[in-house]
């Protein structure tokens, strides 16, 4: 999954002809096909594409030939024109299976994703045991973030007869689904049974799974052994010191941060882990410095700007935290940031701006637990306490490890008079509030989709 359709799998003229698809011997048209094929692979296009039409008009009948003609124009990015063919195909065999994907694929290759999806389904419900529509389905499911069709379409490619990928390819795919979907548990399942340390990318996935599913001792494990797979990707060692951090190995953190430094000097993202040690700490102004170091090298990281803001936030300092805030925002940062910028303007009094921010973010992302908190707190500055109880209520049952949120609704359960409960959120505030940061971090910088280059 490295490039964006680089596991995608059109069926290919060649690949039909050789399977003998609905022939035990070459169909009469093989050796002029062949010709034409080879002269579009050879750079003589225009004659290839001519000699295809000519031989398609002579076979009008035959669905196997003109979802060749298809994969071949697919070939030359002759995408709209294949299409055309894997129609025809269909037109003659409605339940042609290779002409369904080749069209699905077709489409995903312009860009047509929702288009695509009811063509892979439609072979499924043809043949369930198509590994190769299966693993389509599951990267396009990936792709427009639908995550609980990707994991039960890479788990149907997993089970086919004739997987269309390796074993670890679809094992990584199935565990990137769930860690979407937040099954962090059933992630690090699904690749520590397919030799996940055998590749980095894998190898960093299933220690976040386990990480973030609380199995620290495997974590540390797992990322120990990404380092020595990778010594000079800075990301081993990030996630390293973030699984020492959440296990309050402080001093270790700080060591795999200095070692990682030496192995790659000047790590934007290394340079990010020191800022977190040094906010962990309580040493925000050591904690500013890195993060600035860390934007010197790479000014682009959202994650390290929205950071930067809750630091400058900490220490007061209201122009700097709006300009931070702003900027992650501008680089894409997601819903957590915008709902942190939206606390700070209520901390700044700036009811009426936090109010529509957050409004335009539940409109658009539902019933999230940050933007449940965000108004909750919004409420509470108002002395709004009884609205403010049912949006922070919502919040910690949402995300029972947010601890801001069981400290506000704590205070403001204090102002309703109800101390027993507010009691009780003041435990559970001192229970969740040590690790939150390590694991925000750990699971922006695992996002397997979302991650950018380090």
């Amino acid at each position: 999954m490295r490039g964006r359709w680089s596991g995608l799998r059109i069926i290919t003229a060649i690949g039909l002809m050789a399977a003998g698809i609905r022939a035990q011997t070459q169909p009469p048209w093989s050796s002029s096909y062949k010709i034409a094929f080879d002269h579009i692979r050879g750079g003589e296009s225009e004659l290839g594409v001519r000699e295809l039409e000519a031989l398609g008009a002579s076979f009008p009948r035959d669905a196997v030939l003109a979802t060749s003609i298809g994969a071949a124009l697919d070939s030359d990015s002759r995408h709209q024109q294949a299409a055309q063919w894997y129609e025809k195909a269909l037109a003659i065999d409605p339940q042609y299976e290779p002409a369904l994907n080749n069209l699905a694929l077709s489409l995903a290759s312009r860009g047509l994703l929702e288009d695509a999806v009811p063509l892979l389904r439609r072979v499924l419900k043809i043949n369930r045991d198509n590994g190769r529509a299966a693993y389509n389905l599951a990267l396009i499911a990936l792709r427009l973030k639908r995550f609980n069709e990707a994991v039960e379409a890479f788990q149907l490619a997993r089970k086919a007869p004739e997987p269309a990928a390796p074993s670890e390819t679809l094992a990584l795919g199935e565990g990137t689904a769930l860690f979407k979907l937040g099954r962090y548990a059933e992630a690090g399942k699904v690749l520590n049974g397919a030799s996940a340390c055998s590749e980095v990318t894998s190898c960093l996935l299933l220690g976040s799974s386990q990480a973030l599913s609380s199995d620290l001792p495997a974590a540390v494990s797992t990322f120990q052994s990404a380092v020595r797979l990778a010594p000079n990707v800075p990301d081993t060692y990030f996630r390293l010191a973030l699984a020492f951090l959440q296990g309050s190995r402080d001093d270790e953190a700080r060591e795999t941060l200095a070692v990682g430094l030496e192995a790659v000097p000047n790590s934007g993202l290394l340079l990010y882990g020191q800022a977190i040690f040094y906010e962990h700490l309580g040493s925000y102004e050591q904690a500013i410095a890195a993060a600035m170091k860390s934007l010197e090298q790479d000014p682009a990281r959202a994650d390290v700007w929205a950071l930067l803001g809750s630091l400058h936030a900490h220490q007061g300092q209201g122009e700097k935290t709006e300009k931070s805030f702003q900027k992650a925002l501008q680089l894409g940062a997601g819903v957590g940031t915008a709902v942190e910028y939206a606390e700070f303007l209520v901390h700044e009094g700036r009811y009426a701006e936090a109010e529509k921010t957050l409004n335009e973010l539940r409109s658009s992302h539902g019933n999230d637990s940050a933007i449940n908190r965000g108004l909750g707190k919004l409420y509470k500055a108002q002395g709004k306490f009884d609205e403010a109880a049912v949006f922070l209520r919502r919040a910690v049952t949402e995300d029972p490890q947010d601890p801001a949120a069981h400290y506000a609704l704590a205070i403001t359960l204090q102002r309703l008079h109800r101390d027993a409960e507010a009691k009780k959120e003041l435990e559970l505030f001192s229970a969740a509030k040590e690790e939150r940061r390590f694991v925000r971090a750990l699971e922006i910088a695992s996002d397997p989709l979302g991650a950018r280059e380090k």
